[in-house]
């Protein structure tokens, strides 16, 4: 595994900040930036963050009762993903990042890591010779950096202009247009961390829009890439003094965000076993 963090190292000379990633109970990210050379130690299992941090809410306090906060709050191992291994076009700095999952002193997975928790799902389909397919489609409102008077998010200002947006269209190009820039950064981003984001379209909301992912069968490797994809938009919007958000229903009368999930499941030669 040392190869691996080595070979990147060779790759990209010009790296200043490494970023280690998991993510917590309620889909924050949560983490720590290291120098360079602290990849090469992660590899060779020398990267540890505290256990309790899995069950932090929302506000970063830890609730009662999830048997994980402890005297001293121990730490675990973090394993870098070495498939999320990759650089962010969008940081000022050179910059790369890496997922990590967490394990115990013995190799045994964390039980309150939600990575290992969603593979020992995966393991019981793969007892019974099935695959999971998955395609999220994730919606998602650009909105200004500034809150309204009253606290309240608002629409951004239409680039090249001091004019928000008033009626849009489903669907409608010019929108899309409009953040060509926002756009060209997602894609390229996008493409440098591996993420197959195949469409974005203009969603029904001012300010509102939709990136579907391509379908594969590793629903794990899915599920890192959504959420890394997630967290691209939202570095994103920041970039264009922006804010991107996936709330269900950040304004009170316009659309909500989903995220729907396509999602079939294949047996061992490839048929879909929710065909009739």
């Amino acid at each position: 595994m040392k190869n691996i963090a080595k070979k990147f190292l060779d790759l990209h000379p010009e790296l200043e900040k490494i970023e280690f990633i998991y993510v917590d109970f309620n889909g924050i990210p949560r983490g720590k930036n290291a120098s360079p050379k602290t990849l090469i130690k992660a590899f060779d299992g020398g990267l540890r963050m505290p256990i309790s941090s899995f069950v932090l809410d929302i506000w970063g306090d830890n609730p009662k009762g999830t048997g994980l906060v402890m005297s001293g709050d121990g730490d675990a191992i973090c394993r870098p993903v070495a498939s999320s291994l990759a650089l962010t076009p969008w940081n000022s700095r050179n910059t790369a990042q890496c997922l990590v999952s967490m394990e115990d002193g013995d190799g045994k997975p964390i039980f309150a890591d939600p990575r290992h928790i969603l593979s020992k799902v995966l393991n019981r389909f793969t007892e019974l010779g099935l695959r999971p397919v998955i395609a999220p489609e994730m919606e998602f409102y650009l909105i200004d950096n500034k809150l309204q008077a009253n606290g309240h998010p608002q629409t951004p200002l239409i680039p090249g202009s001091h004019r928000r947006y008033q009626d849009v269209q489903l669907l409608n190009l010019s929108e899309m247009d409009d953040f060509e820039g926002f756009f060209t950064l997602v894609e390229k981003s996008a493409h440098s961390l591996g993420i197959p984001a195949e469409t974005a379209i203009k969603e029904c909301a001012p300010g509102q829009f939709e990136i579907n992912l391509l379908h594969h069968d590793d629903a794990l490797l899915m599920a890192d890439q959504t959420f890394l994809l997630k967290r691209l938009i939202k570095n994103c919007a920041r970039q264009f003094n922006m804010n991107a958000s996936f709330m269900a229903k950040p304004f009170s009368d316009e659309a909500g965000n989903g995220m729907h999930v396509h999602l079939s499941v294949v047996d061992k030669d490839g048929n879909n076993v929710f065909t009739v």
